[in-house]
């Protein structure tokens, strides 16, 4: 099974960025990694971690939904910083992870604003409203559209390889939603890796955070 939803998963060859990282099955256990050479350079090691976190999320899921169990373990050697983690699928026992509850308490007449508000606290970040990003982070949303969106910034106390993996989580819980619990749909999310605008914009978030993405957010949706 995990040799099948892998190759379902690299099939979305551009959202999951398959030329970043790379798979190793072992009976239940799949381990996910980069090349040597990637960890050598920051941004592009971040990139493949967050894309990481995503396949990581999407797997969980489907393990989920099979009826079985997983366990995930980031970066098992400090010496290998290449092996980014590996997730072992247990149909005879139940392991917990640190993924956030499916189902999170929101009262009634929360926004879908307030709600990924809520998801990204619980996933250790804080959200922020900030000023439009450069559109070169998404070349291909219409500019009526882009222009429309209300922008949060996503910010983080740490700026280090486990937080870039919760990147990966809050973006797949997001834009893939395999739950259904915080929005109707999609909205543009940018983690700062397109490779025609590397690095992070300076945009103003409170005291020392480190900037980590940028989601818009329609404007009728941010009072629903």
């Amino acid at each position: 099974m995990l040799k099948e939803w892998i190759l379902q998963i690299r099939q979305d060859s551009r959202y999951y960025c398959i030329e970043n990282w790379k798979y190793r099955i072992s009976g239940n256990v799949l381990e996910l990694s980069v090349t040597p050479a990637d960890t050598k350079n920051k941004q592009v090691y971040r990139c493949s971690v967050i894309t990481v976190g995503q396949v990581l999320r999407a797997l969980s899921c489907k393990i989920e939904d099979a009826d079985s169990h997983y366990l995930i373990q980031s970066f098992p050697a400090i010496e290998s910083p290449e092996i980014i983690a590996s997730i072992r699928m247990d149909k005879n026992s139940y392991h917990t992870d640190t993924f956030p509850a499916c189902s999170p308490d929101y009262k009634p007449g929360d926004t879908a604003l307030s709600r990924i508000q809520l998801l990204s606290r619980l996933y250790q970040f804080s959200l922020h409203p900030c000023k439009i990003p450069d559109k070169k982070y998404l070349p291909e949303t219409e500019d009526a559209e882009f222009n429309k969106l209300k922008w949060h910034a996503l910010a983080s106390q740490f700026d280090n390889p486990f937080t870039w993996l919760n990147v990966g989580y809050w973006k797949e819980s997001l834009q893939k939603d395999c739950r259904n619990f915080v929005i109707e749909k999609p909205w543009p999310i940018i983690d700062f890796c397109n490779h025609s605008a590397t690095g992070r914009p300076d945009i103003k978030i409170p005291g020392q955070s480190f900037l980590q993405a940028a989601i818009g957010i329609p404007e009728a949706a941010s009072d629903r």
